[in-house]
């Protein structure tokens, strides 16, 4: 007892010493170690596609069309129980993920880092409201907008974040905290304080990319 004890003051400390920056967005296969083609993280701990539930198995074919690993639900469904998806934790990459919690390579993530100690963690971007993957959904319109958060939104977070230098986490949550969140369901005033601070750095950008356009 007194050994749990000792760990797990010493696991507090550790996050009270921490100092978590939100440095960057960028796609997943490019900053997770060891994540490759036709392989999914997912939430939870480790299963087999004979033991996943329907919104996971709707997610990882969703996942699969997304990736271009399959032409069509149909056929990634056969593939995924065929064996030709590899399926792993995320925390097994130092990952997390939502509810089927689908990670894989064309996916942004924001990479959060600890200053203090120096290890990072990955987060795919929320997805929003209504019919998600995260859900299980996987039709067009969820497809597309995870293609626009690739494409549009992934590229103008990375520019922002690296404009502003990093935005720290830990002033963001506690607020949060004292405004009614609390880090899991509830988040609209955590929302709320990240987008005041990096509203400035997108605008930033967008203008610059207007520039760009008119003088080309």
């Amino acid at each position: 007892m007194e050994k749990i004890e000792l760990a797990n003051k010493a696991t507090v400390q550790r996050i009270l010493q921490g100092e978590p920056v939100l440095i960057d967005v960028q796609p997943a296969g490019e900053v997770i170690k060891g994540l490759t083609r036709n392989m999914i993280l997912h939430a939870g701990p480790p299963i087999t596609w004979d033991r996943m539930c329907g919104p996971m198995r709707g997610a990882i074919c969703g996942i699969a069309v997304f990736e271009g690993w399959a032409r069509d639900l149909a056929e990634a469904e056969a593939a995924a129980a065929g064996g030709k998806y590899a399926f792993h934790p995320n925390h097994h990459f130092g990952a997390v993920g939502p509810m089927t919690g689908m990670t894989t390579m064309s996916q942004p993530v924001m990479i959060v880092e600890n200053k203090t100690f120096g290890n990072r963690a990955y987060c795919t971007v929320n997805e929003g409201l209504g019919k998600v993957m995260r859900f299980g959904g996987n039709d067009a319109e969820v497809l597309d907008r995870l293609r626009m958060i690739a494409t549009v939104l992934g590229p103008a977070l990375s520019a922002a974040l690296k404009a502003s230098g990093g935005i720290p986490l830990k002033s963001i949550i506690a607020r949060g905290l004292a405004m009614g969140d609390e880090m899991h369901q509830r988040n609209v005033a955590c929302s709320a304080l990240f987008l005041r601070e990096i509203a400035p750095f997108l605008a930033d950008d967008l203008m610059r990319r207007g520039e760009r356009r008119i003088s080309n």
